[in-house]
């Protein structure tokens, strides 16, 4: 069974709520925007699985979400 864009969407919300509100439960060494930024490049394809993809995913700006995540 086909799942709608907007349904598909509305589950990334979610997971990203869930995230969030976990994210003052923080061990390890990697910090809750480094985790999401392995989960989205888990999830990503070939051709989603750049710095420019990762940034909008995150929703943060071109040249500060990579950075801030850790990953440059």
């Amino acid at each position: 069974m086909p799942v709608s864009p907007e349904a598909l969407e509305a589950a990334h919300l979610i997971d990203r709520l869930e995230r969030l509100a976990r994210s003052g439960e923080q061990s390890g060494r990697l910090n809750p925007a480094q985790w999401d930024a392995l989960r989205y490049l888990a999830r990503a394809n070939r051709f989603s699985r750049t710095p420019a993809a990762l940034a909008n995913y995150l929703a943060s700006t071109r040249g500060h979400g990579v950075a801030d995540a850790g990953l440059t």
